[in-house]
């Protein structure tokens, strides 16, 4: 071909800048592309997240403690000294309870904090995949509150651990957040400070002569975030120390089992991950060092949270979550490795999915639940833009609550006089406007450690306790009814008596403050050692009441199956003189810590019988089981029976209560 037409073929064909310049406009109209994805992915995430307060009281365990948290920001309690808790001085924040006076606050929370975990996330994923792992997660992460946290102080670790400068930039960004965020729960503050030491390590590998230090500015934050929550910093020590308290006791006290399928799934998650991990450290070397690091130790507690207390089906869940997002993170590398990688990620992201929908069938319709996230996108949006309308909406549920809750008798007899709730329903005592004066471990099932139990029957022994005291024995895990908060109940008696009743709360008041109280008379009656299943029968002499201490040593293989996993539960068999049998759970600590053990005492009810003349169904004998019989334990338990005759406050009570 020959002429004008040939040479402008030619001319389009031999360009030299032709081709580099398609080439460009593409990869910019790629990248424009992929920002705009990030940003939608982003707000996207945020709007999913978004938890505004939703409930305004409750009798129930957890509603509870949410708004017991919300009393305690309000009126400046210090954490770690008036209240002992797992949740720290802002994890008021972490919980969807109402409180009028920490709404704004709290709406600023999600809209700040919510907007930097899906800025967090969304700058760690692998950029492929972006939007779709970012939709998922928008499905499914806002069925676990705590997971919101936890996958956000991993996505911090890794943007603060990642190489491309960008990442890292956002990393540093967010440590302030994080900071705050680690003071909404002791697990939340030691998993950011592990995260942000990794990141100061990394820096310092790269850059040792680098002026700027997020470790620095995260402590700083920390302090900073500390006073303005209202705390002394004099307080910090008390607050670790007894937040590690809650948190060594836990695996033995608060053990459930759930279902064998959810384990082996969560077993071969760990797996895949092992693998993963091993393979990417083999690969790469100590380049990957600190990523692997710092997913093994979120996904380890990730693990203990969610198989600890497995039966709670969330903490299960919330292990698959955090789980899902490690799979994420290592998906880029898994995919660019060999053929076997490949798979395993494949199968990794499988398993975490089919995790998350096995323990969130049967509790959340899951067809719906998928099917309505722009419902909740939607409402949430209509929240965050008119927050006063939510807020109205909440105060006019609560004054109808606060109606139809109302103790009136109770109040009437408490008036303006200091009060605590013996029992995990808090939300009762809030709900009336009572006077409450909380012991340290406010809600009685999570003192199981001998200091926790030891500071709440020191603050009922103190001259400042309260003068009245509320009971309504509702013991968690089939626990014996007096074992929890043993010692503080024994207290009680000595220094309290009912006075009356009202929807089966005893109120119970402080004898005369001008009166001694006599030293306590308890008699030891018994000690011996028995092994699991031997039946031990209690001395038929009369007494007012016998008491009990039981020490159950664990095996070496029991305390490491504990730190690894969790402990099988103990059983107590009570026979009474009547042919009765109950069983009860036996927690090791609050055995060994004493409780009453006869007359029997399984209802309210029978706690206020011991202050007339016929008390409850007195024990004859009783024995401990082991659920498994792997020999997490030693076969010698200690026993030590004591007795008393005397019941000092039983000569104040002058009507029995009604």
């Amino acid at each position: 071909m020959t002429g004008p037409m040939s040479a402008t073929i030619s001319q389009g064909t031999t360009n030299p800048t032709a081709t580099p310049t398609l080439a460009g406009s593409g990869r910019r109209a790629l990248i424009t592309l992929a920002r705009i994805g990030a940003v939608l992915a982003v707000l996207f995430l945020w709007l999913s997240l978004l938890a505004f307060p939703d409930f305004v009281a409750g009798d129930e365990l957890d509603p509870s403690w949410a708004q017991a948290l919300n009393y305690f920001y309000t009126h400046g309690y210090q954490a770690g000294v008036d209240y002992i808790f797992t949740f720290g001085p802002l994890g008021a924040f972490a919980t969807r309870a109402y409180d009028a006076d920490v709404f704004w606050q709290r709406y600023a929370w999600e809209i700040v904090v919510k907007f930097c975990v899906a800025l967090a996330i969304v700058t760690v994923l692998p950029a492929r995949r972006r939007v779709l792992f970012a939709v998922l997660l928008g499905l499914f992460l806002p069925l676990h509150g705590d997971g919101v946290y936890t996958v956000f102080i991993l996505a911090v670790g890794a943007a603060l651990l990642d190489d491309r400068p960008g990442r890292r930039g956002v990393g540093n960004l967010l440590v302030i957040p994080l900071a705050c965020v680690a003071l909404t729960k002791l697990t939340c503050l030691v998993a950011a400070f592990g995260v942000v030491v990794l990141g100061e390590m990394a820096l310092r590998i790269r850059a040792p002569r680098a002026l700027y230090s997020p470790l620095l500015l995260f402590l700083g934050a920390l302090a900073g975030a500390w006073t303005l929550a209202g705390q002394g910093i004099q307080n910090v020590a008390r607050f670790l120390y007894a937040s590690f308290e809650i948190t060594r006791g836990y695996t033995s006290a608060m053990s459930l089992a759930g279902r064998s399928d959810e384990l082996i799934l969560a077993l071969i998650v760990l797996a895949l991950v092992a693998f993963l991990l091993v393979d990417q450290f083999r690969r790469h070397g100590r380049a990957r060092l600190a990523p692997t690091l710092l997913i093994a130790a979120m996904l380890f507690l990730a693990w203990k949270h969610g198989f600890v207390r497995q039966e709670t089906v969330t903490h299960a869940r919330g292990f698959f979550l955090t789980a899902l997002v490690a799979a994420m993170l290592l998906s880029r590398d898994a995919l660019a490795g060999p053929l076997l990688a490949k798979l395993v990620g494949a199968l990794l992201a499988l398993a975490c999915g089919a995790g998350v929908v096995l323990t969130t069938y049967g509790e959340t319709d899951l067809r719906g639940y998928a099917a309505a996230p722009f419902g909740r996108i939607v409402l949430n949006a209509r929240i965050a833009v008119q927050p006063e309308a939510r807020k109205e909406a909440l105060d006019t549920h609560k004054a109808g609550l606060e109606q139809l809750g109302a103790l009136t008798n109770i109040s009437a007899a408490v008036g303006a006089a200091r009060v605590d709730m013996i029992s995990f329903q808090q939300g009762v005592v809030l709900l009336n406007h009572w006077n409450w004066r909380p012991r340290p471990v406010f809600q009685s099932y999570s003192a199981y450690t001998p200091f926790l139990l030891q500071a709440n029957a020191a603050y009922f022994a103190a001259d400042d306790a309260p003068d009245y005291v509320i009971v309504r024995l509702a013991p968690i895990d089939a626990r014996a009814p007096f074992s929890e908060d043993g010692p503080a109940l024994i207290e009680l008696l000595r220094r309290y008596y009912p006075v009356l009743s009202e929807r089966r709360y005893f109120l119970f008041k402080h004898q005369p403050r001008a009166t001694t109280t006599p030293p306590s008379d308890w008699k030891v009656v018994m000690e011996r050692t028995v092994r699991f299943g031997e039946e031990v029968t209690l001395d038929k002499a009369t007494s007012v009441l016998t008491s009990a201490t039981i020490r159950v040593r664990p095996s070496l293989w029991g305390k490491f199956r504990g730190i690894v996993y969790r402990t099988a539960p103990l059983r107590m068999h009570v026979r009474t003189v009547s042919g009765r049998v109950h069983v009860y759970r036996v927690v090791p600590a609050l055995a060994e810590a004493g409780f009453l053990l006869s007359p029997l005492v399984d209802e309210t009810e029978d706690l206020a019988l011991l202050y007339q003349a016929r008390s409850g169904e007195r024990v004859e004998s009783f024995s401990i089981t082991a659920d498994e019989d792997d020999g997490e334990f030693l076969d010698d338990i200690e026993i030590v029976l004591s007795s008393t005759s005397s019941l000092p406050c039983r000569q104040n009570l002058t009507t029995r209560p009604n």
